[in-house]
């Protein structure tokens, strides 16, 4: 079980998790985009033996045209991206291997998380 304690514009880098887990939301409000395991191409992920192997290179905070030019099948991804917005109460599954983003969306967040392994 994880206690996760944010503020406005924290955000976690677009990675996926190995395990599926859920993330309970206690108090504010987040905004999570996930993509599909099928956007993989587009997402361009470091390389299995590299230190952030579960993350994606671009940046969804990017400039579009600039994270257009250094990643231009990443269009692609973005195509089949979905956005939920998390509020008090609210409860979303990370199903394994789907790739997501999450953003703090309010002065103070507060959500409880846990990984089913």
């Amino acid at each position: 079980l994880r206690l996760w304690v944010s503020t406005r514009g924290a955000t976690t880098p677009l990675h996926f998790d190995s395990a599926d887990s859920f993330l309970a939301q206690m108090r504010g409000s987040k905004r999570v985009t996930f993509f599909p395991p099928a956007a993989l191409r587009g997402l361009y992920p470091y390389p299995a033996d590299h230190p952030l192997h579960r993350r994606a290179r671009p940046s969804l905070y990017a400039a579009p045209d600039e994270r257009a030019e250094d990643y231009p099948r990443f269009s692609e991804a973005a195509a089949v991206a979905q956005t939920i917005e998390l509020h008090e109460g609210d409860v979303v599954i990370f199903p394994r291997n789907w790739w997501h983003n999450v953003e703090t969306t309010s002065a103070l967040s507060v959500s409880v998380g846990c990984r089913f392994v």
